[in-house]
């Protein structure tokens, strides 16, 4: 007799709000819409976000330039 009337005796015992959330996950490309909100959000996550990361990783590097620490010197040394 299996255990826990299981096919296999493998004992799991299925959650269906988890089974049901997978599912969603899987398969969004079928439930996914275009709405306001979604597009807010593809906007800040595909354009400002690196926008902001661009320009915080090129103003430290303008100060590293200024002050004359640059990572191309320590690269030439091993060559």
């Amino acid at each position: 007799m299996p255990l826990f009337n299981y096919p296999l005796g493998l004992g799991v015992i299925k959650n269906k709000a988890i089974e049901e959330w997978a599912h969603f996950r899987e398969n969004t490309h079928k439930t996914f819409k275009f709405t306001k909100r979604t597009s807010l959000y593809g906007i800040v996550f595909c354009i400002a976000v690196p926008a902001v990361v661009h320009s915080f990783v090129k103003e430290e590097e303008l100060k590293k330039t200024a002050v004359g620490v640059t990572n191309h010197s320590k690269s030439q040394d091993y060559l």
